[in-house]
């Protein structure tokens, strides 16, 4: 047999081949082929392009059949039979001849209504001459009952894409974003498929037994073994079927092992997965997370990520359905508020106590003014003396505000704020005034005459600015008019809506997610710089959900290291090793007394012994490291010059379990330091004014900076020398320490205690202007304590005058 390409170019078939095609399409429509015919049609369509062209006619002449079906179909047929059998006798080699006489026009129509299924899949198959020459593909037209030959549906689209998942439940009150998109109570959704969820909750159910319920707002495109969370929040129950079932989001991805977990993605690019039994791996998309980009994750714990920082947390069921039972979730209707708590049931001042200021503010006799300070830049504030945590019920927030006196330069705003911390963030910034942690909601002035913005932002750290987004399409502030403000805050979901007091119909809302988790749930409202707000009123409820599961209590710092996590803390350090035999000790303390050896140390900040260890730092919230609050430091109260002999200093610290969180904790030892601390704007104010500072930082921005060498020269410089990386286990937070200083050399090694294969020596020479002599010292930074132990300093006899630099 010829190939395709081979065969002789015919333009037009012979009448029999017309007729005979005809009457095998007849066949086909009336349900009635057989094997031999259906055989018979496929080698007919194989032979050439002329063919098929026949074939893609008869088809197209009984569709046409099928759309002039109605109320007079019978002239219709017949003014169709006339046209067609016109055009035969004038082109007879291009169009088939039609035998209608011997069906009736409703057996006509019937079999038009088959055709208008079937013909557009007939129309694109004919036409692939690859289809219909490939025997890899099947027959192109199958008899009913075959199984001999596969349909062009089964070739296209395998069996195990066709039922991969349906929709078992879908909650009374869901909305669809797009209804035309909507999928039914036990409709199929296939791969690729989008559901995109206002409100409300769907559930599906996978072939392999996993269920997966879409907690809206939420965005999801449908994967066979998964799926892609682009925005909102699902919970997944995995049996063993359905290990390696994979979430991903804009950042990263999550493998499950057979287990329940929930992930969310809010507006502000952060990620979070909760594992509420099992175990599961999360893959951020970060360079400064272990090589392989792996965590894993236990039952109860919980991370959150973007591209600035990994936040180990705990899984808080109030955030996300513990099991997949019907879950209570809260609304932000008119009629729940009317049930809510009212903590300031209207009145700006109903309760003195309620309010603390800061700033400038005022009583009048329409409310309470808050007046910015243009010269000093200072916004003016009132927060809530008490926390409200909206994971324990929504929190409804409304103002409402008036501008007394606006010129036509000036950019007002006013803003409410939740989840937000009582104090300023006092960093030397255009945002230092603004609290120093928060979700805030904004309504102010664009940068022109007439635009107004609704703004959305959440503030993660005190040294951190606002991330915000902002929305259009309402004016700007205006002079004497009353405003009404509404947030709503449930922990997640944030709404944030402005109108005209008096006109209702001018007003706007705006939607957004942050998974930020507040240090603090303070309440608080801010006026602006340059101007007066004048707060008539004032009302704020909290919806309690007495079906929401209590918040887990435990903190990080009440868990108990292992048993073998005891006994790896307890090796000797084979650092140790390192150091020459010739070296003299002249301090060493492990710290078992009662009390800190005041001869041999002196402390700044938190510092103090706990159980045979020193703590640099205390026990606080694990969630708030605060790099630029001034460091807790042990001191060495000798001076040591390193010219005069190489120093070594040896020990092992702990790192405390929230090392991860945000910055992240560090831990740094000193040598040729001082005992004051530096200034300056940057983060280096915390830190001593000079000194050789070699510091291990596990959390990292860059994994190029795990360890570092620093030098500092004087109370506000900083120089960088040296950088490394180190891989970070998640589960050993405990290192051995070796520091070695010549004078004109540092060399710094870190090793982990429980994988002594996972070490890391970095060492680089340091300038003239360091300083030559001065203590030692060790470091931690605010919030995220170190416990230190084992501490040993040698000094190696040396040449004072020899320069230990490495040659040029």
């Amino acid at each position: 047999m010829k190939a395709y390409g081979d065969m002789e170019h015919r333009d037009d078939p012979k009448h029999e081949t017309v007729d005979e095609i005809a009457r095998l399409v007849d066949a086909v429509v009336d349900g009635v082929v057989t094997d031999e015919q259906s055989h018979r049609l496929n080698e007919l369509l194989g032979r050439s392009v002329v063919e098929r062209r026949c074939y893609l006619r008869c088809i197209a002449m009984h569709s046409a059949l099928k759309s002039t079906a109605g109320n007079q179909v019978g002239r219709r047929i017949e003014e169709l039979r006339q046209r067609l059998e016109r055009n035969r006798v004038s082109q007879p080699d291009l169009y088939p001849r039609l035998v209608l006489g011997r069906r009736s026009s409703a057996s006509l129509l019937r079999a038009a209504v088959v055709l208008f299924v079937v013909s557009p899949l007939a129309l694109y198959v004919a036409s692939r001459s690859d289809l219909a020459r490939d025997p890899a593909v099947g027959g192109i037209v199958q008899s009913p009952g075959s199984s001999r030959q596969r349909s062009v549906v089964a070739a296209d689209h395998p069996s195990s894409l066709l039922d991969i998942v349906r929709v078992v439940r879908i909650s009374p009150q869901t909305l669809w974003s797009h209804p035309n998109e909507s999928f039914a109570m036990d409709s199929v959704v296939r791969a690729g498929s989008r559901l995109r969820i206002l409100e409300g909750e769907v559930e599906l159910l996978y072939e392999n037994g996993v269920n997966l319920i879409l907690i809206g707002p939420v965005d999801f495109v449908l994967h066979e073994r998964g799926g892609t969370l682009r925005r909102g929040g699902l919970m997944a129950s995995v049996p063993q079927a359905g290990h390696g079932f994979t979430i991903d989001t804009p950042n990263g991805k999550v493998v499950d092992l057979g287990t329940e977990f929930g992930v969310m993605v809010d507006d502000f690019g952060v990620s979070e997965v909760s594992v509420f039994k099992g175990i599961v791996e999360a893959f951020p998309s970060r360079p400064d997370v272990a090589r392989d980009g792996k965590i894993q994750l236990s039952e109860g714990s919980a991370l959150q990520w973007n591209k600035e920082m990994v936040k180990s947390l705990e899984a808080d069921p109030r955030r996300l359905p513990v099991t997949l039972a019907s879950y209570p979730r809260p609304t932000y209707s008119h009629e729940a508020e009317s049930n809510a708590i009212p903590i300031v049931p209207g009145g700006i001042m109903a309760d003195s106590d309620f309010w603390t200021s800061l700033g400038e503010t005022s009583r009048s006799a329409d409310g309470v003014v808050l007046e910015g300070a243009p010269v000093q830049e200072e916004v003016p504030y009132l927060v809530s003396r008490d926390q409200f945590d909206p994971t324990a019920g929504p929190l409804t927030v409304i103002c409402d505000i008036r501008f007394p006196q606006l010129a036509p330069d000036d950019v007002p705003s006013f803003s409410i704020l939740t989840r937000c911390a009582d104090d300023r963030s006092q960093m030397d910034r255009s945002w230092r005034d603004i609290l120093s942690t928060c979700v805030r909601c904004n309504f102010r002035s664009a940068n022109n005459e007439t635009d107004g913005l609704l703004e959305t932002s959440t503030k993660y750290e005190r040294d951190r600015e606002l991330t915000s987004i902002s929305w259009g399409g309402f004016r700007r502030p205006q002079q004497g008019v009353a405003y009404r403000l509404v947030m709503r805050d449930d922990g997640v979901n944030v709404s944030f809506a402005v109108s005209h007091r008096e006109q209702q119909l001018i007003a706007k809302t705006v939607t957004c997610r942050s998974l930020f988790q507040g240090y603090k749930n303070h309440i608080a409202i801010e006026g602006w710089k340059g101007g007066k707000v004048i707060v008539e009123n004032v009302q704020i409820h909290q919806s309690k959900n007495e079906d929401l599961p209590a918040r887990r209590s435990t903190r990080f710092d009440e868990r108990v290291a292992t048993r073998r996590e005891a006994e790896q803390e307890s090796r000797a350090n084979e650092l140790s090793k390192r150091i020459p035999s010739d070296a003299k000790l002249v301090v060493a303390d492990d710290f078992d007394a009662p009390h800190l050896n005041q001869n041999l140390w002196s402390v700044l900040g938190d510092v103090h012994l706990s159980e045979g260890a020193v703590s640099l730092g205390n026990e606080r919230d694990p969630d708030h490291i605060d790099t630029f609050h001034p460091r807790p430091y042990l001191l060495s109260r000798k001076a040591f010059a390193p010219e005069e002999g190489t120093l070594f200093v040896l020990g092992r610290i702990e790192f405390d379990e929230n090392y991860l969180n945000g910055y992240g904790g560090s831990f740094a030892v000193m040598s040729r330091c001082t005992d004051r601390y530096g200034e300056g704007p940057e983060w280096a104010v915390s830190a001593l004014s000079q000194g050789i500072r070699c510091n291990l930082w596990p959390a990292a921005t860059r994994a190029d900076h795990n360890i570092e060498i620093h030098e500092k020269t004087g109370p506000n410089s900083l120089t960088f020398l040296r950088g490394s990386g180190l891989k970070v286990d998640r589960t050993s937070r405990c290192y051995f320490f070796l520091m070695e200083d010549s004078g004109g050399r540092a060399n710094i090694t870190f090793q982990n205690i429980a994988d002594p294969a996972i070490s890391q020596t970095i060492a680089c020479d340091t300038s003239d202007a360091a300083p030559r002599s001065g203590l030692i010292g060790f470091e931690s930074c605010w919030g995220s304590r170190v416990i230190l132990d084992d501490i040993q300093v040698f000094q190696r006899p040396g040449n004072p005058t020899s320069d230990n630099r490495t040659p040029q």
